[in-house]
């Protein structure tokens, strides 16, 4: 089924890309979140055309324009990425003395993980989706920001509260300070899923995740995603789904299940604003 824009999300034009924005973040000073649409790039089907994704098999220098592209509508260096592989690696980021370079931060976001949090002030933070979702976390106390990557296996790995546990251990973030905007994503309309994914119900936390259409089990991501940052200590209010199917809707979005692997990537991520003295990046792993 195709979707409206959700109430408390709104899409902006930056540059000629139309970005979709949660509102709470957009009102909280200095943070910016968005998710890209597959809009206003310079990829050829079946990539087009804003595609962010380096390796989907289009073309890597209309990849490497449409991530500049982006960078510039944002007025930001870096929109740093991790390799995502549907595991539960958390790449940490943060702020020490001296200046970091932008090999450094590619060197440091060239590692599988699928969740990055940081404190670098003007470092967008992100993940690249094509039905999964994203999430991106913010924390306007400590000027934290994260970006969590979840399919199915990001659900059973628990990833978005594994992010949070990191928030709170390395930048002392407390969940009810938190702020969560979760992305598009193949909707519970058209994820249907086998019985191994089903197996996750007998967990507390999944219960509700799944339904059954026609003898058939489709997941909810969402959900999946709000009952983990819920049981994690983050505040229902403060939990914004952009709940629009990729699935559903090809003129705005890629999804990989759809176009049966030979797609795009949009992008979720998060920022705050860079101020002076910015410092070098130091690594953890999770």
């Amino acid at each position: 089924m195709k979707n409206t824009l959700p109430a408390g999300f709104k899409i902006i034009k930056k540059m000629g890309l139309p970005l979709i924005c949660c509102e709470a973040i957009s009102k909280i000073p200095g943070f910016t979140q968005v998710f890209t649409t597959r809009a206003g790039g310079v990829s050829k089907k079946p990539f087009d055309s804003l595609n962010v994704g380096v390796h989907t098999g289009d073309n890597f220098k209309k990849a490497v324009i449409n991530i500049s592209r982006l960078e510039k509508s944002l007025a930001i260096k870096y929109a740093g990425a991790a390799r995502q592989v549907h595991g539960s690696d958390v790449i940490i980021l943060k702020n020490r003395a001296l200046k970091f370079t932008g090999a450094e931060i590619r060197k440091m976001t060239d590692v599988e993980a699928d969740a990055l949090i940081t404190d670098i002030p003007g470092l967008a933070v992100g993940v690249r989706l094509a039905d999964c979702a994203g999430t991106v976390i913010i924390d306007p106390v400590k000027k934290t920001v994260a970006a969590v990557h979840s399919g199915w296996r990001g659900i059973a790995n628990k990833i978005p509260a594994k992010t949070v546990k990191m928030m709170k251990k390395h930048f002392g973030s407390k969940p009810a300070d938190l702020t969560a905007s979760v992305s598009p994503a193949i909707g519970p309309c058209c994820y249907e899923i086998g019985a191994d994914v089903l197996k996750l119900k007998k967990q507390k936390v999944f219960r509700g995740i799944f339904t059954k259409k026609n003898g058939r089990n489709y997941m909810n991501l969402w959900k999946g995603v709000k009952n983990l940052l819920v049981n994690e200590g983050i505040k229902p209010n403060n939990i914004h789904i952009c709940s629009m199917c990729t699935y559903d809707n090809p003129e705005l979005f890629y999804s990989h299940r759809r176009d049966k692997g030979k797609t795009g990537r949009m992008m979720a991520l998060g920022f705050f604003k860079k101020k002076a003295g910015i410092k070098k990046a130091e690594e953890h792993h999770g």
